[in-house]
């Protein structure tokens, strides 16, 4: 069976014209200021592709992406656009000791990173069959240029990211501990760009665990983050990943994902979110080929003004097809939570298996969450669903536990607790799931 890419839900971006849009004041000066910094960075993708041109075209004529773009209309960035970002200034030389706090308390191969460069002073060897390198300008990209071009800060990244690395898993390789990708923020007032590739060769099997920290004047400075990961994995291979945002509450995060599965094939992802004063997560996920897995999950709980955002768009491919996903919010304060996911089948793609739950507690009376779940199917003979949830605490829920001697405030932790470790209940690895749940435990135990 042939198997359209994930572009073709995209028109031609990479040839049609644009027509500028008219933009606030403040709108235009944030994109005058990053057209600078365009100007002055070195990124990955050359400056005279046609990639990179187009890119540059599209955001000097679209500016930033606004409430009146149907993905962005709850996604608010007018306090992001009020910033004045710069790029890294130079390269800061860290010891071990000064990220030792930030390792998990398990064996790791990793693999740092200081303000969006690769730091092989603080990073591991890497185990045989595994292959780590740096992106080299040039560097031919993994996923098509019309899916870079259709996400606003996947583009973006295309004119900054100065950084990035490629790991590549060897056939029937099977890594015996997670790699852990750690970027360290230590500049403020910066944006922190990277692009990375992962790719996992046929019948390999890798566990990743990524997260990013702040330090020193980064930890109560406005930081932006802006990263890609394009991950391709091969016929009967399978990744794992956990990724973990718990960033200060003066950063702001947009994480973008390519995945491209082969037949035959695992993925497995879990995305925890505490930190950072807007997050956007998103995966892009093809199921290119026959009999293939995923997963995707994730478990957000936001505070005070937080906003977090978390989006999936999985396209089946192809025949056999079994996709989970479960999404949960725990919301309070005034706090606003953002779930936008698709499933899409494509034509031909008989007998897939699609699965999508989001649900939401809401902990006070002005926390806001806007759900959107969403199916396309082209294909007959398929099993798929889809739904949402959201509510506040079931009082008959708490009331049992009182009728057995626990106090409500502990009742009401207890049941919060137990509804947002759900997402992370499936993590394969002991390790890797037990770092998942103390993130989810250290943000309630801040709640209650």
């Amino acid at each position: 069976m042939t198997t359209l890419s994930s572009s073709t839900k995209h028109s031609d971006l990479l040839h049609c014209s644009v027509t500028p849009q008219k933009m606030s004041p403040v709108a235009q000066a944030a994109v005058e200021r990053t057209l600078q910094l365009a100007q002055s960075a070195s990124p990955v993708v050359e400056k005279s592709s046609e990639l990179y041109q187009v890119a540059k075209a599209r955001f000097a004529a679209l500016g930033f992406p606004t409430q009146k773009m149907e993905d962005w209309k709850y996604t608010r960035l007018t306090d992001f656009l009020q910033h004045e970002f710069a790029l890294p200034v130079a390269k800061v030389t860290l010891s071990i000791n000064d990220i030792e706090p930030y390792m998990p308390d398990f064996p790791v191969y990793s693999v740092v990173f200081v303000d969006g460069y690769f730091a092989p002073n603080l990073s591991d060897e890497m185990p045989k069959g595994v292959q780590l390198r740096q992106m080299q300008t040039g560097e031919p990209l993994l996923a098509d240029a019309e899916d870079y071009l259709a996400e606003p800060f996947a583009a973006l990244n295309l004119l900054l990211a100065q950084s990035g690395v490629v790991l590549e898993i060897a056939k029937g390789v099977q890594v015996d501990l997670p790699i852990f990708l750690l970027q360290v923020n230590t500049q403020p007032h910066t944006t922190v760009q990277w692009h990375h590739q992962v790719k996992v060769v046929e019948g390999a099997e890798v566990q990743l665990l990524q997260e990013a920290v702040a330090l020193g004047e980064a930890m109560s400075s406005p930081v932006w983050n802006n990263g890609v990961m394009d991950i391709s994995v091969a016929e009967n291979a399978s990744c794992q990943q956990l990724i973990l945002q718990r960033l200060p509450e003066t950063h702001y995060c947009f994480d973008t994902q390519f995945i491209k599965q082969a037949k035959y094939s695992r993925f497995h992802s879990y995305f925890v979110s505490t930190g950072g004063k807007l997050c956007r997560h998103q995966n892009h996920l093809l199921m290119a080929d026959e009999s293939v897995e995923s997963v995707q999950n994730s478990a957000c709980i936001a505070t005070g003004q937080q906003l977090m955002d978390s989006r999936t768009d999985t396209t089946h491919g192809s025949t056999y097809g079994v996709s989970r996903q479960l999404h949960k919010f725990v919301l309070t304060d005034q706090s606003i939570g953002v779930f936008d996911g698709m499933i899409y089948v494509d034509r031909g793609a008989i007998k897939t298996d699609g699965q999508m739950d989001n649900k939401n507690l809401i902990l006070s009376n002005e926390a806001k969450v806007n759900a959107k779940p969403k199916l396309e199917i082209y294909a007959d003979d398929v099993k798929c669903s889809h739904g949402s949830a959201t509510g506040q605490m079931d009082k008959d829920q708490v009331f049992y536990l009182q009728a057995r001697g626990i106090k409500k405030t502990d009742a009401v932790a207890l049941i919060t607790q137990a509804f947002a470790l759900e997402a992370v209940e499936e993590i394969a690895s002991p390790n890797l799931k037990k770092l998942a749940q103390q993130a989810v435990q250290a943000k309630l135990d801040g709640i209650f």
